[in-house]
């Protein structure tokens, strides 16, 4: 089982979730939700 943490907004993520479909695996998509930059 494959699992992406995808942000839609990013065109990495974006490639590697394309990718990973053409290779005939459909992968568990989660979207971690906005991130808090000022919680660190």
């Amino acid at each position: 089982m494959i699992v992406i943490y995808h942000n839609p907004q990013c065109g990495t993520s974006r490639n590697v979730l394309a990718i990973v479909r053409a290779s005939g695996v459909e992968p568990v998509v989660e979207n971690p939700g906005p991130l808090n930059r000022e919680a660190s």
